[in-house]
């Protein structure tokens, strides 16, 4: 019982759109705000989502790679 609350809790923290499927339209939309030079943080708060989320969603549709570039040095 107390598992069950406490996962209806976190959800309620969670964005509204949490979990939802992708559509083809939001997908195009996340990535038009990342060549304007959007923000993940701004994006996510504008659909709704996660910042976990709008990368992941990013690295799946090939426009960010998964890990940072490793020691380029100043």
């Amino acid at each position: 019982l107390e598992y069950a609350q406490e996962r209806e809790r976190f959800r309620q923290l969670l964005p509204q759109n949490a979990g939802k499927a992708w559509t083809r339209e939001e997908e195009q939309q996340i990535c038009d705000a990342l060549r304007q030079g959007t923000n993940f943080q701004a994006i996510a708060k504008n659909h709704n989502r996660t910042v976990g989320s709008i990368v992941a969603r990013l690295v799946r549709l090939g426009k960010i790679n998964a890990r940072p570039a490793k020691g380029k040095a100043a």
